[in-house]
């Protein structure tokens, strides 16, 4: 068997046996009492930490698309503490935080200016402190965590969305899109397999994406990687070896992209994602875990 096929296969049976492993009915339970606590009053403020961005902002770009007439904001846990808080007299905060220390942090901060505060954590609440409800998600590595509560952050806009009239028919599609996520992954990885033995192959010198999908793009590279959203691109390195993650909102870009790099001489490696941009953002992370892993084992 052709090396690069077996180790395609094993990463593939490794993901989908970890994604089984995570439990859909809890998700869904969590999602459905994470919607009833996001206020309309107010400002909702989404704060994470360096290892939840990809959740926190899945569930913004879910409420900004879905939503729109909440007021949300996306923030890291540190700018809310110094630059947010202090000056707001009503906010509901949404935290996805692993780390107990910033957990103290924010349920101090918010018990004295009265917000309402929402924690998705792996860190188990103590008997004594109620005053925060806490969501306790724990998978145990890394990929489980960020996955089963992107699906969370979603599903959680979905459930608040469904009670309203505008984009009715996108929601229920999307709610049923997600709930039958783990279906089509296998599929999915496959589809994708020429897509991600190409860019596996060849290390980029720059990555481009849509801002919607960079945290996801982070995600998976390595931090000295230059990650450059579509609306940043200035020119093109000569001779450069190019990532591209997309969804199909970005058709205009990528053909802009493509003129300018047979102009420099570039090769772009695309990775297209054709599907609703909400949802794009579950398939590229999985598709970026199985480059991950691909990349470790060659």
């Amino acid at each position: 068997m052709n090396e690069n096929v077996r180790v395609y296969d094993r990463v593939l049976n490794e993901i989908l046996e970890e994604l089984n492993e995570i439990d859909l009915v809890e998700l869904k339970d969590f999602s459905k009492r994470l919607a009833n606590g996001i206020s309309e009053k107010g400002k909702v403020i989404i704060v994470y930490d360096c290892e939840n961005e990809v959740p926190a902002s899945s569930m913004y770009w879910a409420c900004n698309m879905i939503l729109s007439d909440i007021n949300v904001q996306l923030t890291s846990y540190l700018d809310y503490l110094y630059y947010i808080a202090p000056y707001l007299e009503e906010a509901n905060v949404i935290a996805f935080i692993d780390n107990e220390r910033i957990l103290n942090r924010l349920r101090e901060t918010s018990n004295l200016l009265g917000h309402r505060l929402t924690v998705i954590t792996s860190v188990k609440k103590r008997e004594e402190s109620a005053e925060f409800d806490s969501l306790h998600i724990s998978y145990g590595t890394i990929f489980k965590n960020t996955f089963s509560r992107s699906v969370l952050s979603i599903m959680s806009i979905i459930y608040k969305a469904s009670a309203k009239t505008k984009f009715k028919g996108r929601v229920e599609r999307l709610g049923n899109e997600v709930e039958g996520i783990y279906e089509v992954v296998e599929d999915m990885l496959r589809y994708y397999r020429d897509d991600l033995y190409s860019i596996v192959s060849t290390p980029p010198d720059i990555v481009l994406t849509s801002t919607i999908l960079k945290p996801h793009v982070k995600y998976a590279y390595s931090i000295d990687t230059p990650i450059v959203v579509f609306s940043e691109v200035r020119e093109l390195p000569v001779n450069s070896h190019i990532h591209v993650f997309k969804t199909s909102l970005e058709d205009r870009e990528y053909g802009e992209l493509v003129k300018i790099s047979m102009v420099r001489a570039c090769k772009l490696y695309p990775i297209d994602l054709r599907t609703d941009p909400i949802t794009a953002q579950l398939y590229a992370l999985i598709i970026l875990e199985a480059f991950k892993r691909i990349i470790e084992l060659l």
